[in-house]
């Protein structure tokens, strides 16, 4: 209960900015965008060949043993790209936290060495996902969000993490650019008859949407 002293327009005042806090909360959409590129190059050369020197003979690659002085050379340049978009969306209140997430539940397998010094397995599972969480607030057309953004992939027995946590402002109904991620990889490669090198680079750019409901 609420017991007021005041006058009957005062009153008529407070009835009026309580129906606007007991107001049911809109209902938003909320999407989550994510745009990746990624580039890949490796130049190298490559021998396969076959050297005879009397009873001696040093072969690599396909050619075996032979009797004979042989040699084929291959020069790579390779390059390549890749595309890689996704999109989530939820619907949620305002001003009430939404998540969601997609991905898979992965067996992970590790040892320890016990006292008597054998080794022990034991498996545990993971969660390999992506998804976000997010709290939207409208006001005049501008939304303003705070998110929490993962994404969780499986590589082998590891788990590669990509991470986000920020607050965005912007015009309702327009994609807003929250960030971006970049990742560069270079290695040099070398042995008997071949020599190279490799790169790889990518580019994740994430964009928030919020639309209002009917």
């Amino acid at each position: 209960q609420l017991i007021l002293n005041v006058t009957a327009q005062e009153l008529a005042k407070i009835r009026e900015l309580l129906k606007q806090l007991d107001g049911a909360g809109r209902q938003l959409l909320l999407s989550l965008r994510s745009d990746a590129v990624g580039s890949s190059s490796r130049r190298g050369v490559d021998i396969d060949g076959s050297i005879h020197a009397g009873d001696t003979t040093i072969s690599n690659g396909s050619f075996g043993h032979s009797n004979e002085t042989r040699a084929t050379i291959r020069v790579n340049n390779d390059r390549g790209t890749s595309t890689d978009n996704g999109n989530q969306s939820v619907r949620a209140t305002e001003g009430m936290p939404a998540y969601i997430s997609t991905g898979m539940t992965a067996p992970i397998q590790s040892y320890t060495f016990g006292p008597d010094g054998r080794r022990y397995y034991q498996q545990d599972y993971v969660d390999a996902v992506s998804g976000f969480y997010a709290t939207a607030r409208v006001n005049d057309g501008v939304v303003q969000i705070s998110i929490d953004q993962s994404n969780n992939q499986l590589k082998g027995q590891t788990i590669a993490t990509q991470q986000l946590q920020s607050q965005v402002s912007g015009p309702l109904g327009q994609w807003l650019p929250i960030g971006v991620i970049s990742n560069s990889v270079s290695a040099q490669e070398q042995g008997i008859g071949s020599r190279g090198q490799s790169s790889r680079t990518s580019s994740t750019q994430l964009f928030i949407k919020v639309e209002l409901l009917p």
